[in-house]
């Protein structure tokens, strides 16, 4: 369902236990393999326990249903965290 978060930019804050991010998620929601791109805002939360919560927000509107792609994204955006490959 995801493909790829494209175009990733950081926003600079002022607070070092939240990170808030910019990017153009690729998703494949169609039957017949084509994709379509949509502006986000996502955020990374370091909890007092240790874990991060995250936030995800979508700046245009997508014909599907929101919670599938939500879940989906949110695992996408834990494996580029752990992977280190977010700026």
């Amino acid at each position: 369902m995801v493909n790829a978060i494209q175009n990733i930019t950081k926003k600079h804050m002022l607070i070092s236990y939240r990170q808030e991010y910019h990017g153009d998620a690729v998703l494949d929601l169609r039957k017949n393999g084509s994709t379509m791109s949509c502006k986000i805002e996502f955020s990374l939360e370091l909890t007092p326990l240790g874990s991060k919560n995250i936030r995800v927000q979508f700046l245009d509107n997508i014909e599907y249903p929101l919670i599938p792609v939500i879940r989906e994204l949110k695992n996408h955006i834990t494996t580029l965290d752990k992977s280190g490959r977010l700026p």
